[in-house]
């Protein structure tokens, strides 16, 4: 009888727990900081140093709702995050937003003379046309390159 009562009370717990966390009030809890959901995605694709673009191009869902996690961190919890925790975010958003455009233009194809034919520097404005919100914050690939 103890162990079934206790055994309820700890249903009882994780449900309202989990609850709380899904809810609007529990995000700052739901934000991974490990970044888990970029890093199997960058497990799948990167081998050897190179990135599989045209494997990933065709499954980029994962990576897009990661990015879509990103921007969903509100103002209030992006304060309450530590500065390391928001250096990793920037980072980590800057490599995705990255990777997520160039499978966006992949294959990429050179007009350019003066860079590789397969650079991103064939795609005109990579860094200064695309930008992120993130907790309120706006902010270009080459302003997060530049300022972080």
């Amino acid at each position: 009888m103890l162990f079934s009562s206790l055994s309820r009370l700890c249903i009882s717990a994780a449900l309202a727990l989990s609850l709380f966390v899904g809810s609007g009030c529990g995000s700052a809890f739901a934000f991974d900081h490990r970044h888990t959901a970029f890093t199997d995605e960058l497990q799948k694709y990167v081998g050897m140093s190179l990135i599989d673009y045209g494997s990933w191009k065709k499954s980029p869902e994962n990576l897009k709702r990661y990015i879509d996690s990103l921007t969903a961190i509100g103002e209030v919890e992006y304060k309450s995050f530590s500065e390391d925790e928001k250096k990793a975010l920037w980072l980590n958003a800057y490599n995705a937003l990255t990777i997520y455009l160039v499978l966006k233009y992949y294959p990429v194809k050179g007009k350019k003379a003066y860079y590789p034919a397969s650079s991103i520097r064939q795609i005109d404005g990579f860094w200064e046309d695309n930008k992120i919100t993130i907790g309120g914050k706006t902010a270009t690939l080459a302003q997060i390159e530049h300022n972080l």
